[in-house]
């Protein structure tokens, strides 16, 4: 789940480990609108009681919509 999310990147939270530097794909949906598809990399890794939280880097200036 996203914690806060920006044109640039994000923070997010997940019970999956990922390293830092690896490449991350994302699908974020909505309620009556397509998904996007958001291409980035783990800049920063966290373990807490939650699971992880996770600093994320959009690589392309512009999110992709999933088909």
């Amino acid at each position: 789940r996203f914690l806060n999310l920006s044109t640039s990147g994000a923070m997010m939270q997940s019970l999956k480990p990922f390293k830092t530097r690896s490449a991350i794909r994302l699908h974020m949906t909505s309620a009556g609108r397509s998904a996007l598809e958001l291409i980035g990399k783990v800049i920063w890794a966290r373990k807490n009681d939650a699971g992880f939280t996770y600093g994320i880097r959009f690589s392309a200036s512009e999110p992709l919509h999933a088909n």
